[in-house]
């Protein structure tokens, strides 16, 4: 399992594109994991990026404070200031 992921389990049963389930094979063989483990590894990825990119595009309308958009992210307002410069 992950780090930092609960261990406890709901069951998604998902209709994919076969080209996507054919890189994500290829992306478990070479990563030596299983379909599930891939899946949750990618997926935990991608919403923590939409979590990012949500807080980022938040703080530059004005809708959240620096404090408020770092808190969102549970991290230090330097922190968010710091990803917030790096990402322009």
């Amino acid at each position: 399992m992950s780090a930092g992921l609960p261990s406890k389990r709901v069951r998604v049963e998902l209709d994919l594109p076969v080209a996507l389930v054919r890189d994500l094979d290829e992306l478990c063989a070479r990563e030596g994991l299983s379909r599930s483990e891939m899946a949750l590894r990618l997926m935990a990825m991608s919403l923590e990026e939409l979590r990012i990119q949500a807080a980022l595009d938040s703080f530059r309308a004005g809708r959240l404070t620096a404090v408020a958009a770092a808190e969102m992210l549970r991290m230090t307002t330097w922190e968010f200031m710091e990803l917030a410069n790096k990402r322009g």
